[in-house]
């Protein structure tokens, strides 16, 4: 802006006052000397240009009537930045720091920050395409809250404690779609190990991938060929824990006689009293799946006559943990 040039006054002339409009009388002056008042002496507020840009700060200006003119503003120097006591509404002081920076106050900036970092909420969802989620560094304990896969390829769990868990509970309605299980190979001939009441166990399988089921292991025969009346040990106890487990009987008689299989000497029956006459018998099995009977602990197996006749055959049995 250019302002216009100075009317020549002299002599004892003075300012003429300015109208509303601002412009009569408008010009440049300088006030020599200022007379000393007495009184009460009320000033009008002025802001006064003294300077245009690229002048130096300290420098007494040089204004010309073609020059825009500036005025410096200062501030208050307040290092730590600390709170004010005015009332909002009132006039404040521009703060600046040591290095003349002017102090400014942003609230949103406040809630992001934290200590050192700069915290950010996302707050939209990933967009749709082949956008990613970044990768995350072992047990950094971010959450990112419930996440839908919808297809996962060449997974491997590197965790020995993942766990896959079905969709429905025990005695629910089934949603199809099965998991396909496996199991241990053990050969038909091995003993499965004993485990605790209410373990976990594994499904056991033969080499060919048949499952096993009691029974198939590899059992063990004792002979009958007996004639005695009353009790007749067929199979001698077991260790402690240990029980005789029988799969199949074959028996044939010499002669009449009546037969029944005990569990100990004149023990709990297992069976009746069985008529046989010479020449006849029986041949029983449990099919693999389940024994005929189980006896107890550490009992033996009791096959009573009622006579004194020669019976002949075998037993198929095995031995399991109480």
């Amino acid at each position: 802006m250019a302002f216009p040039a100075a009317p020549t006054e002299s002599g004892s002339a003075k300012l003429h006052f300015l109208t509303t409009d601002g412009n009569v009388a408008a010009g440049w002056f300088a006030i020599d000397t200022g007379a000393t008042g007495t009184g009460t002496n009320t000033v009008g507020f002025a802001a006064v240009a003294t300077h245009v840009h690229d002048d130096a700060a300290g420098a007494p200006g040089g204004l010309t009537t073609t020059s825009v003119p500036l005025v410096l503003v200062g501030g208050v120097r307040d290092d730590a930045l600390g709170g004010l006591t005015p009332v909002e509404g009132d006039a404040v002081y521009l703060l600046v720091d040591a290095n003349g920076a002017l102090w400014t106050h942003d609230n949103a900036l406040d809630a992001a920050l934290a200590g050192t970092e700069l915290q950010v909420d996302i707050v939209a969802a990933l967009p749709v395409g082949a956008n990613a989620i970044g990768k995350l560094a072992a047990n950094s304990g971010v959450d990112i809250g419930d996440v839908d896969v919808t297809s996962i390829t060449g997974l491997t769990m590197l965790n020995a404690a993942a766990q896959v868990t079905g969709d429905e509970a025990h005695d629910a309605a089934d949603a199809g779609n099965p998991i396909k299980l496996g199991g241990r190979a053990q050969t038909s001939e091995a003993q499965p190990d004993e485990v605790a009441d209410e373990d976990r166990v594994d499904a056991l399988f033969d080499r060919s991938g048949y499952l096993r089921v009691r029974g198939d292991f590899d059992p063990s025969f004792a002979d009958i060929n007996d004639s005695a009346s009353g009790n007749n040990t067929i199979i001698a106890a077991q260790a402690a824990g240990k029980r005789i487990a029988v799969w199949a009987i074959l028996i044939v008689a010499d002669g009449t006689v009546d037969v029944r299989w005990e569990d100990g000497a004149a023990g709990t029956p297992f069976t009746g009293q069985v008529p046989l006459q010479a020449r006849e018998g029986y041949s029983i099995s449990a099919g693999g799946i389940v024994p005929l009977f189980v006896g107890t602990a550490a009992t033996l197996l009791n096959l009573e006559l009622s006579a004194n006749i020669v019976v002949h055959g075998f037993v198929s049995y095995t031995v399991i943990d109480d």
